[in-house]
């Protein structure tokens, strides 16, 4: 997967090893939603500072204006804190990767992005 803006890049290694790239976060979580694949570790990007950070101690804004590469309007943040400011004033939901994780697992999840 070519990483097209690395501030919505998020990655995962499986137990066995396998690295799985994505461009976008909610990319990540539709494709192990998809596939259960058995997974050692969740990674992304900090939105602000494109560092890479383990999913679950990052905070993630989510809502269908925010623009991403796939178009799944998933970013996420170290800070807390910036993440709330960040979604204020917008429909956009601030949410912990557990929730999210749930989303998509749970089939809520769509986005905006299409192949035509």
């Amino acid at each position: 997967m070519i990483i097209s803006e690395a501030r919505f890049a998020a990655a995962y290694y499986t137990q066995d090893g396998d690295a799985r790239r994505f461009d976008d976060i909610g990319g990540m979580l539709s494709h192990h939603a998809e596939h259960q694949e058995d997974v050692a570790r969740f990674w992304v990007h900090d939105y602000e500072t494109e560092e890479w950070i383990p999913a679950g101690e990052a905070v993630y804004v989510s809502g269908n204006e925010l623009h991403t590469p796939m178009g799944f309007g998933v970013v996420a943040f170290s800070n807390p804190q910036r993440a709330q400011d960040f979604a204020a004033g917008s429909s956009a939901m601030v949410m912990s990767f557990e929730a999210l994780m749930d989303k998509y697992m749970l089939g809520e999840s769509s986005h905006g992005h299409s192949d035509s």
